[in-house]
């Protein structure tokens, strides 16, 4: 590395000690997502918002860290230089809000908890809805979503989930178990009970192909010799909606048997698949009170699913 790259990346590196902590999320979001619409779905933000974020940043800087290209942005030369400390500074600063937030003793103020549509329709919801009439300064901010939010980088404090965690400063454990049966609108199961009495060529309600692979939805095909594919969603619950009006058979988790109307299960002869539920927590947060008052109700209500 040239003497000139040095001092440049030298002064860059104080400039960027003078941005504030909006300005740092935002070059990061946007260096790690590669474009506005992305990044400012992980911030929560308007992609209006977003863009004059960056164009103010910028500004602060005085260069330009990220150029924008036809699919989004990407790293300028400088921008690549400068990411692993902007980076080392935005652990150092979700490190020190964890080490604070951790020894907030009041049950009161926001728990932000992600998990999967059907989780938090179904088990978490009603889980919160008891917790904050005990607890009405307590505000849970509850994120149904397909991707991983992070936990060491703030993105949630209590996470609940069908695949184990990774990360060494997180705190997890298994909390329940989420089963998956056969089910059918309820008139075609008066009719045809039992998985043997569904021909071959059965219409199916399934999943995208990106979710193919998962152990249930392959169960669940190997109940058809002939499937004919009616409907493909990853939502769960528009899958069980499709059950009720009749378009077909799905393989859906048991705890939409008694939520959702006008479906019955329909009788296989192999088990079910059985699913392990995990909840994480980051270490630094999880003596917080009301972290931990959110998720002793959630392993409460999993116990009495």
């Amino acid at each position: 590395m040239h003497g000139i790259d040095i001092i440049c990346i030298l002064y860059m590196q104080k400039r960027m000690e003078k941005l504030d902590w909006n300005d740092l999320q935002t070059f990061l979001a946007i260096a790690e997502e590669g474009s506005l619409s992305a990044a400012a779905r992980k911030l929560m933000l308007t992609q209006p918002t977003l863009g004059r974020r960056l164009k103010a940043m910028e500004a602060k800087a005085g260069a330009r860290l990220l150029e924008a290209v036809p699919r989004g942005f990407v790293l300028t030369s400088l921008g690549e230089s400068v990411l692993g400390h902007a980076r080392t500074m935005h652990e150092a600063m979700t490190s020190v809000e964890r080490t604070i937030e951790g020894r907030d003793q009041r049950l009161e103020g926001l728990v932000r908890v992600t998990t999967v549509e059907v989780l938090a329709h179904y088990l978490l919801l009603p889980a919160i809805q008891s917790l904050q009439e005990k607890h009405p300064g307590l505000v849970v901010e509850l994120v149904p979503a397909t991707r991983s939010f992070s936990l060491t980088g703030r993105e949630a404090d209590i996470a609940v989930r069908l695949l184990p965690f990774e990360g060494n400063m997180l705190v997890t454990r298994k909390i329940g178990k989420l089963d998956h049966h056969l089910f059918a609108a309820s008139s075609q199961q008066v009719v045809r009970p039992h998985i043997s009495d569904w021909p071959a060529e059965s219409p199916l309600i399934t999943v995208l192909q990106d979710q193919e692979h998962l152990p249930q939805v392959q169960w669940f095909y190997r109940h058809f010799a002939a499937p004919q594919f009616v409907l493909r969603t990853n939502d769960r619950i528009l899958q069980a909606e499709a059950t009720a009006l009749g378009m077909g058979i799905a393989c859906l988790p048991h705890l939409i048997e008694r939520k959702v109307p006008n479906i019955a299960r329909v009788h296989a002869d192999a088990d079910p698949v059985t699913l392990p539920i995990y909840m994480g927590v980051h270490h630094d947060m999880r003596n917080m009170p009301r972290v931990r008052v959110v998720m002793d109700a959630i392993i409460a209500a999993c116990a009495k699913a």
